[in-house]
């Protein structure tokens, strides 16, 4: 706590250490694991607390806590990812995966339509009140 300099990080820090222990059951029973449970937490009260320097914040607890669902989210996808990534062919298939897929590359058409839809969102993103803005970003 040392390095806090204002009431919006004490209050945060408040917070996470009033509910990390809660925080942490609640999100190590979502994901089956107490380890990354303890990670996104962490990196949950890094994020306010960054956050909180540069915003007032009107309910730390909540927003850890949003803030930890959202990071749980992610780790969700991250775990579909990799289980699709690994996933065994088939019984009685081909036991090499390169066989499965033909090409993992996009397309030139596939790489320029994302290109024009990164810089569309970019666009859109830019065009939002900063205050907007800066809660999206600092929430991806």
């Amino acid at each position: 706590d040392d390095d806090l300099t204002g009431t919006a990080g004490a209050d945060v820090a408040a917070a996470f250490r009033k509910h990390n222990q809660m925080l942490i059951r609640w999100l190590a029973q979502k994901l089956g694991d107490v380890e990354t449970a303890r990670d996104i937490a962490q990196g949950a009260y890094l994020r306010v607390l960054a956050y909180s320097r540069t915003q007032k914040i009107d309910n730390a607890q909540a927003l850890i806590f949003k803030t930890a669902a959202n990071l749980a989210a992610n780790e969700f996808r991250s775990r579909k990812r990799r289980r699709a990534f690994a996933a065994e062919p088939p019984a009685g298939e081909t036991e090499n995966a390169a066989d499965l897929v033909a090409c993992r590359d996009p397309s030139p058409e596939e790489s320029a339509q994302s290109r024009e839809e990164v810089a569309a969102a970019l666009d859109a993103i830019r065009a939002l009140p900063e205050q907007v803005r800066r809660a999206f970003v600092l929430s991806r």
